[in-house]
């Protein structure tokens, strides 16, 4: 038996609710989770933020381990997400494998 046009429709939009929506977990089990470089401040901090905001568990990759770790806590505390800190120096191939 074929679906009806609607039905097909109305599962695409399903999908795409759970896969750009605030959920923590889509109809697969899949959870969201992002690295952000050079997330410490700046661009890269917005960058993180927002995928907090939207649900995402967040790593935040920056050189400077201090503020990576300020970061983290304070985005945490704000979206109730788990926000983790890591010192990674993005040029170096082999600390990048390593994350």
């Amino acid at each position: 038996m074929q679906k009806s046009e609607k039905q097909q429709t109305v599962k695409i939009k399903k999908e795409k609710e759970n896969h750009y929506g605030n959920h923590r977990e889509n109809e697969t089990g899949w959870q969201k989770k992002v690295f952000v470089t050079g997330a410490a401040k700046g661009i890269g901090k917005c960058t993180a933020t927002a995928f907090a905001e939207a649900g995402a568990d967040v790593a935040i990759v920056d050189l400077d381990f201090e503020e990576a770790q300020k970061t983290a806590k304070e985005l945490a505390e704000k979206t109730g997400r788990k926000i983790i800190a890591i010192k990674t120096d993005c040029t170096d191939k082999e600390q990048v494998d390593a994350i």
